[in-house]
């Protein structure tokens, strides 16, 4: 019969408490950030728990009918969520029974919580977006947050995936989002795009202006090889009319559709858009139309701090006779 030494011993007493160690259920720190397209980049967000579900048999510390935590950092954009991090079908299944369209997630998820989400992209104003499911799942090593909502969502011509919500101030007014998800990158970053930058109707007061010498239309074509990706917004005069947006990512030889603009009471629109295009090609592009008042406002158009790539524009001016918007081409090179 063979002799068991004390170092035998140690080294089977040391497997056993890792193999304890590595099968018991652990809490991890799970971070998730909402990014504002533009200017608003600094506007913090806020989520409202109403439940949630999780792999049977792991940690969750995270309480209902509670706000979730938020990371200490100046944008306060960052939400914690402090669970185990073993992903099933369970997760998937309850998220279907709660009514939610999950067919574009994997159909395995660590865990899950429902309920709203506050957004501040307009100073003073707070849209409730209520509703909501938020989710995580694990690829490899690295983890996947999804977004779902009862007003659905889709996939960009470039694989982005986004999720549609309709939200609410306390007032009254009503805000379009989108929220937007690269799958194959920064897996724990949504970047959030309101579709009616402005709260208002077409105009400043709410009514339409029947002059569109007052509009101006903005084109954007994207010749590099690569999708162009919204870094910075400053919409320093007037306003975007509703059913335009702001193009946050333009794929590779396409052109994004047009942004319209409105003039504001007593100024013309004017708007600053900077744009990622690739890997160190950056380009900040200034757009400007003169307040029309018995005649079409000037266009101005340059651009600042290029990065490897450059672009030009064609200006045609509006008519107030006429009654027709300017237009502004721009291309990137």
């Amino acid at each position: 019969m063979k002799r068991i030494t004390v170092k035998k011993l140690g080294i089977i007493f040391f497997s056993m408490l890792c193999v304890t160690a590595f099968s018991q259920p652990s809490i991890q720190t799970n971070e998730v950030k909402f990014q504002y397209l533009g200017s608003e980049a600094k506007s913090p967000v806020s989520f409202f728990v109403t439940r949630h579900t999780v792999t049977a048999g792991q940690l969750f510390e995270t309480k209902d009918n509670a706000f979730l935590p938020v990371a200490q950092s100046p944008e306060n954009t960052t939400l914690q969520i402090h669970s185990g991090r073993q992903k099933s079908r369970q997760v998937f299944e309850d998220i279907t029974r709660w009514g939610f369209d999950a067919s574009d997630a994997p159909n395995e998820l660590n865990f899950a919580v429902e309920g709203t989400l506050a957004l501040s992209p307009i100073s003073g104003k707070t849209f409730l977006c209520k509703n909501i499911v938020l989710g995580q799942t694990n690829v490899g090593l690295d983890t996947r947050w999804y977004l779902f909502s009862h007003d659905g969502g889709g996939r960009t011509p470039d694989g982005y995936r986004y999720t549609n919500l309709t939200c609410h101030t306390p007032d009254g007014l009503t805000g379009k989002f989108q929220v937007l998800k690269d799958a194959g990158s920064e897996g724990n970053i949504f970047h959030i795009r309101q579709n009616n930058a402005s709260p208002y109707a077409k105009s400043q007061d709410g009514s339409e202006d029947d002059n569109k010498c007052s509009v101006l239309s903005i084109l954007i074509v994207n010749t590099t090889p690569d999708t162009c990706k919204l870094v910075y917004q400053n919409l320093s005069h007037g306003y975007v009319i509703s059913n335009s947006h702001i193009p946050a990512f333009i794929p590779s030889n396409t052109s994004a559709p047009a942004l319209e603009l409105l003039q504001g009471w007593w100024s013309g629109p004017a708007i600053t858009l900077t744009y990622q295009c690739g890997e160190n090609r950056q380009i900040t592009l200034y757009t400007k139309q003169n307040y029309c008042f018995l005649e079409a406002g000037n266009i101005t158009a340059r651009t600042t701090n290029t990065q490897n790539m450059q672009a030009d524009s064609i200006a045609r001016m509006g008519s107030w006779f006429w009654g027709q918007h300017g237009t502004l081409s721009w291309a990137l090179m």
